[in-house]
């Protein structure tokens, strides 16, 4: 403890029941101690007048009955200083941060993008670090790199010890209606304001809030689908191709049924269209009304030359072979009643458009090769 003016502190030795006081000579003003293992004491202040006035740092290695002097020759104000080691050590000087590797002999400036105000130094690499506007930061590899942190507290004035493990902060409040102090726990372990922080009000924090500028997107929010936007959160939700067929809804003319795009086959006479093309197949085997021409039979076997074209009426015209994945595969020009050669074609489903040259009705037809 520091004693009055600062010219002398007190030692004790069991636990504050009796106190020994301790003269500093060559008029030191003490204004920081800190026991930094077993007997070795670190402390630092100013000697000497205004005129000649000193920044120091003293030291004891025998719990404080002798102590030597290190002057700070190159003029820094030592504010704050923290030893990890009795040789390793971090400062504070006119908002910026130092580092001392022999013992406070000599600091080395460790560049920081903000201004330092006060820090708790857990080790060589971790420590928590506020800056002169009161914002928390966070390193764990010696400063190189400084993460803004516990930021739900907002302005911090002062970060230091309470415990071992237990760091606490000041911070100015309205408490019974005056300005007073009020202590704040910090969390070691956090790193960023993600879990602080809700910038567009929808309850859902920045750290699980995939756009916490658009209070239409959280999680467990209502995917809607087709917009190119990720509602919930959740990239396991679909927003398109929700039948998973492979097709988008930009192709796929029924979304909800996979059976049904453009690369399915279609099924005659069933009043669906299941590739898309927007139209139902209808088959020469079905008497529908206005169709006016006929493939007979249509379901033959592989090599058959005796599948004949039909029409209700005098017609001729271009018979155009497509297989399933929409090549053309044959071209015959057909009249009424003629027998089609089609021992050419191999085993398949094949779609036959007629197309008439009598501007008549156009057909399509369907042709299965077993």
């Amino acid at each position: 403890a520091c004693g009055q003016f600062n010219e002398f502190y007190y030692r004790t030795a069991d636990y504050g029941l009796n106190w020994e006081k301790i003269p500093l000579s060559n008029m030191t003003n003490l204004y920081s101690i800190q026991n930094v293992s077993g007997d070795t004491i670190y402390g630092i202040g100013t000697q000497g007048f205004s005129s000649s006035l000193k920044n120091v740092l003293i030291k004891s290695f025998d719990n404080g009955s002798t102590w030597q002097t290190i002057i700070h020759n190159y003029g820094t104000h030592i504010s704050t200083n923290t030893f990890v080691t009795p040789n390793f050590g971090y400062a504070i000087s006119n908002n910026k941060l130092y580092k001392t590797t022999n013992g406070g002999v000599s600091y080395t400036l460790i560049p920081t993008f903000f201004n330092v105000s006060s820090f708790h130094i857990i080790d060589e690499d971790f420590a928590l670090i506020t800056d002169d506007i009161g914002l928390t930061y966070f390193t764990n590899d010696g400063f190189l790199n400084n993460n803004v942190t516990n930021c739900k507290f907002g302005k911090i004035n002062l970060i230091g010890n309470l415990g071992n493990s237990l760091v606490y902060g000041t911070q100015a409040a309205i408490i019974d209606d005056q300005w007073k102090s009020k202590a704040l726990i910090l969390d070691l372990e956090k790193i960023g304001c993600e879990s602080e922080i809700d910038k567009d009000l929808d309850g859902s924090f920045a750290d699980i809030d995939c756009d916490d500028n658009n209070p239409n997107i959280f999680p467990n929010n209502s995917e809607i689908p087709y917009n190119g936007i990720n509602d919930d959160c959740d990239t396991l939700t679909l927003d398109d191709d929700l039948d998973q067929d492979g097709f988008l809804i930009a192709v796929d003319c029924n979304d909800q049924n996979s059976g049904i795009n453009p690369n399915a086959i279609e099924i005659a006479n069933n009043g669906i269209d299941e590739n898309c093309d927007g139209e139902d197949l209808i088959s020469s085997l079905n008497e529908d009304e206005g169709q006016f021409i006929k493939l007979f039979p249509n379901i033959v076997l592989q090599g058959s030359n005796n599948v004949r074209l039909h029409c209700s009426q005098a017609c001729s015209g271009t018979l155009m072979f497509y297989n399933t994945f929409g090549q053309l595969v044959l071209v015959k020009n057909e009249d009424l009643y003629n027998i089609l050669d089609i021992s050419m074609l191999p085993k398949g489903t094949y779609i036959i458009k007629f197309i008439s040259q009598k501007h008549l009705k156009n057909s399509r037809l369907t042709l299965i090769i077993i």
